[in-house]
């Protein structure tokens, strides 16, 4: 369970966040960002559940914690004693300032987490901007055939299918549903092997490597959503894939 990784929401979001790792969500615990009522998507049962459902995960990240019990402050004066050693006094404020990042000790876990959650809501957006740019070219060329509203007529335009297809990922990845990210990988591999062929055959070879890279740049952004790497891979995806759109929307 240690190099598994979760996406987690609450009841009320629409976005997940994530994958995290185990290490990740036990921080995220101590600083109140993460309760048994966090929902976790459950590969195993495809289906969001809470945290404290799952016995294993529980016990992982909210582990039963010994009760400390304090004596009373003895007046016994112990032998050989030279010198007094003082600790620093626990506050309530203190532990609130640590668990909530205020402090020079844990700030840092702040905002790494911070950064995760900002790198991740970018990459979903390249994502779902990436789907609706290959949408656009896919489907605005053959505007005539839809406003006909003839099925047969699709054989004229067979990308608009596809245009479709990449439209309903768009809005279910906007709507949170980040475990169709799987999905997404192998519509980019799809693009990789079909536009690359068209353009391939239509001797345009710019335009074969601008497809080939979009197609790469929205595969890996998947993968690399909430790190800084995602950053290349969804300009580079944004690109490619905005080079073809204009392409086949200005033919």
């Amino acid at each position: 369970m240690d190099t598994q990784e979760f996406y987690i929401r609450q009841a009320s979001d629409n976005e997940a966040r994530g994958p995290y790792n185990l290490e990740q969500l036990i921080s995220l615990s101590e600083i109140g960002s993460v309760t048994h009522d966090t929902l976790f998507y459950d590969a195993g049962r495809e289906k969001w559940t809470p945290i404290g459902e799952n016995a294993d995960l529980k016990k992982s990240i909210f582990p039963e914690k010994t009760k400390l019990s304090i004596k009373a402050k003895s007046d016994r004066t112990w032998l050989n004693q030279t010198q007094n050693y003082s600790t620093p006094e626990i506050t309530i404020e203190g532990m609130m300032d640590s668990a909530e990042g205020r402090t020079e000790e844990t700030k840092h876990k702040i905002s790494r987490k911070i950064k995760d959650a900002h790198n991740a809501a970018l990459g979903m957006y390249a994502i779902i901007a990436m789907l609706g740019i290959s949408a656009a070219a896919e489907i605005l060329p053959g505007v005539d055939v839809i406003m006909s509203l003839a099925p047969s007529r699709l054989v004229e335009q067979p990308l608009i299918i596809l245009g479709v297809l990449d439209l309903l990922f768009a809005l279910f990845i906007y709507l949170g549903a980040v475990e169709i990210y799987p999905l997404v990988r192998v519509r980019a591999a799809v693009g990789i092997g079909l536009f690359g062929l068209i353009f391939l055959l239509q001797a345009r070879y710019l335009l074969m490597l601008a497809a080939i890279a979009g197609s790469i740049g929205l595969y890996l952004t998947t993968v690399f959503v909430a790190t800084k790497r995602a950053q290349v891979s969804y300009v580079t995806g944004l690109v490619g894939l905005g080079c073809v759109a204009w392409h086949f929307i200005s033919n």
